[in-house]
């Protein structure tokens, strides 16, 4: 079994063995329940809200002890399993990259799972502990979004959220510069056009007012350049990936970046 543990667990006068994985703590075919009590789950506290997204981000989970002398524990949830065997008793659990939610409305989604602890002692008795968490699709994590700005909404439900949608320009509604209507399509190459080559309305030539404006992420002087409208053209049409300081590398699900 690809990534499983086996461990020899005491249960009263018997002994079992069990199966660990990153599908559960124990396999259900192989170990009976652990009693309950003698450990604490420190962090993270229940219902935590954790973010979905960046390839680097995990969970750490902290444990100690209640009454129970454990040498050694393992956590898992359903997307890894996690072992720890010694003080500091953390354990780190991967946050999956989520696919983009297909669907618009909600404009985000969220899901609870439940994270299960379970601490063996020298004698190879156990004990388990379980905390449940909120993991949520972040739609820009790249970005930290400014007072009052909503950095999930979504509004062309392709999982990258309207604040950090690179190569959108263009003002809602039109095909002027502005900050943005949460789509990339031909408004915002008329846009940045018109940006080039008409001097739009200041700072349009210079310093554009948004992080998703620079769509090839080379932060040139003027920001808005030749080489920005061709990869709006390119994302648009579908060889690359528009990127941009808010967004700076392809979401898993896009082509390579327009660079």
């Amino acid at each position: 079994m690809s990534g499983a543990t086996i461990r020899q667990v005491a249960f009263g006068l018997m002994w079992c063995v069990c199966v660990f994985t990153g599908e559960g703590v124990a396999d259900a075919q192989t170990c009976p329940a652990f009693g309950g009590g003698g450990i604490s789950i420190d962090s993270p506290a229940a219902n935590t809200t954790f973010y979905a997204g960046h390839p680097s981000w995990a969970i750490p989970v902290t444990i100690s002890s209640s009454g129970f002398p454990f040498i050694e524990a393992v956590a898992s949830w359903s997307y890894g399993t996690a072992w720890t065997y010694g003080s500091p008793y953390t354990m780190t659990l991967p946050i999956p990259v989520l696919a983009p939610n297909s669907n618009p409305a909600p404009q985000y989604d969220q899901a609870t799972y439940t994270i299960r602890v379970v601490a063996f002692d020298s004698s190879g008795d156990a004990r388990e502990a379980s905390v449940n968490v909120i993991v949520r699709r972040d739609r820009c994590p790249y970005l930290t979004p400014g007072p009052g700005q909503d950095d999930q909404i979504d509004t062309d439900g392709n999982g990258i959220g309207d604040l950090c949608e690179c190569g959108d320009i263009n003002a809602p509604g039109s095909s002027d510069f502005g900050t943005g209507d949460g789509w990339v399509n031909v408004s915002d190459i008329i846009a940045t056009n018109n940006c080039i080559y008409d001097e739009g309305p200041p700072p349009c030539a210079s310093n554009p007012p948004t992080t998703h404006s620079d769509a090839n992420n080379t932060a040139q002087a003027p920001f808005i350049t030749v080489s920005d409208l061709v990869a709006i053209n390119y994302h648009i049409f579908g060889s690359c990936t528009a990127v941009c300081p808010a967004y700076p590398v392809p979401h898993p699900h896009r082509p390579p970046p327009c660079q």
